[in-house]
């Protein structure tokens, strides 16, 4: 009976630790695309932008919260091996609040437009770094938490915080357009997205102040075996060295790429060689993704019954061969002009082939790096992937655009050649 007690005890502490902590990260990312979204509006009727400075803008603000993610990495992420996971997620909910919350309450009708440029881009600033803390610190804390033999399920849940955040901006940015009036939305309620995000971060914040630090991260602390300068440690061993590069380019460069692909390009595809409307679009990605997040969860159990690679080798060479092939019916039926809805199988396998990828991702990166730098080493490959080769997606979807339609070929080969290279160096290190 007390054996039974202390084992439910366990459990219970367990889901909350998974729990709290997905929930935290799901603010983090809620926040950076409902801001994402709501970019276009505030550049074009608050700022009163033409619609050439207006796309210029939104495409400025949204890479600056891609690319200064590396840059935050390094300035901050040792944190996570230094001070603790829990206190580095502590202090990026903060910063993101902190960026949300000048964006509600800056005055942007009355404020020079120099001056609400620049509130903007220091808001995406702001929240680039967040994440960049907060990642590394949320991974490393579910992965030394739970039982070796689940890791890859619950990183796998926290892993889909990024795409129901997505999707829990596209319904705040949907409800919070259908439920007022136009000159109502236009007064103050495009900020109601926002404002749920602050919400969000005062109960994220209430609730993770009551986890108990990774008791991997105790340990060490008691026996004195924190990493001193964790980046040093890093950049000065040749087996971590080996182990950022093959992470970089065999995972996360593979994995960002692919995810964009299938949350700002399709989105321009859909518009422009399908011709939907904004609305379309929102319904259409909101069943999207309804649809599709139950594969990562199966995916991610499926991590903890066979060797990681191997299953990550399979996952990208579908991918591989799914997404030019479907593209190309896709054009296919944009050619033959049938109903948008007729696209939508082919679309939901491209997404479930993408997020079977970052479903994996978190135990893939936690397995490569030891505890005293865990924090550190995962987040640098993470954001060069994604801040980077990920944020060069929606670069390439701008440049690609011709005139008014979109020639897909571009972005799709730059995505290909990302998931051939990761199949490459995946294949070399494939024991494990």
């Amino acid at each position: 009976m007390v054996s039974y007690i202390k084992s439910l005890e366990r459990d219970i502490q367990l889901q909350r630790v998974v729990t709290f902590t997905s929930l935290g990260t799901l603010f983090h990312w809620y926040c950076f695309y409902a801001l994402s979204s709501i970019l276009p509006y505030i550049f074009r009727f608050h700022l009163s932008l033409v619609d050439e400075s207006v796309s210029f803008m939104s495409w400025m603000a949204i890479a600056l919260g891609f690319f200064v993610r590396p840059l935050g990495t390094l300035m901050f992420a040792p944190r996570i091996d230094l001070f603790g996971r829990k206190s580095t997620y502590a202090s990026s909910l903060n910063l993101l609040a902190a960026s949300v919350l000048m964006v509600v309450v800056f005055p942007f009708d009355s404020a020079p437009i120099s001056l609400s440029i620049s509130i903007i881009l220091l808001s995406r600033l702001l929240q680039g770094i967040a994440i960049s803390m907060e990642y590394g610190a949320a991974i490393s804390y579910i992965y030394e938490s739970v039982p070796k033999e689940k890791a890859g399920f619950f990183t796998g849940i926290l892993q889909l915080t990024a795409p129901i955040g997505f999707l829990g901006a596209l319904l705040m940015n949907l409800i919070s357009t259908q439920m007022v009036s136009d000159y109502i939305y236009h007064y103050w309620f495009w900020k109601f997205p926002l404002i749920i995000g602050l919400v969000l971060f005062f109960l994220s914040n209430r609730i993770r102040s009551d986890l108990p630090e990774s008791p991997m991260f105790e340990l060490m602390k008691r026996r004195q075996e924190l990493s001193l300068n964790p980046l040093s440690e890093i950049f000065k061993s040749k087996l971590h060295r080996k182990n950022i590069l093959f992470a970089i380019f065999s995972v996360t460069a593979a994995q960002g790429a692919s995810y964009y692909l299938m949350h700002t390009f399709i989105i321009n595809y859909l518009a422009t060689r399908f011709s939907l409307t904004e609305e379309k679009i929102k319904f259409f990605m909101i069943a999207l993704i309804t649809l599709s997040w139950p594969l990562a969860i199966i995916v991610a159990k499926q991590l903890d019954k066979s060797k990681s690679r191997p299953l990550f080798l399979k996952i990208l060479m579908t991918n591989f061969i799914m997404i030019p092939s479907l593209f190309y019916l896709l054009e296919l039926f944009q050619k033959q002009g049938v109903s948008y809805w007729s696209v939508f199988i082919p679309v939901v396998i491209l997404y479930m082939g993408s997020i079977s990828i970052y479903a994996v991702t978190g135990k893939l990166l936690a397995d490569l790096f030891p505890t005293p730098i865990r924090g550190t080493a995962i987040s640098i490959p993470y954001h060069i992937g994604n801040g980077i080769f990920g944020g060069l997606i929606p670069i390439l979807t701008n440049i690609s655009m011709q005139g008014n339609d979109l020639n897909p070929w571009p972005v799709l080969s730059y995505v290909c050649a990302l998931i051939l290279l990761a199949i490459f160096m995946t294949t070399r290190k494939i024991n494990v």
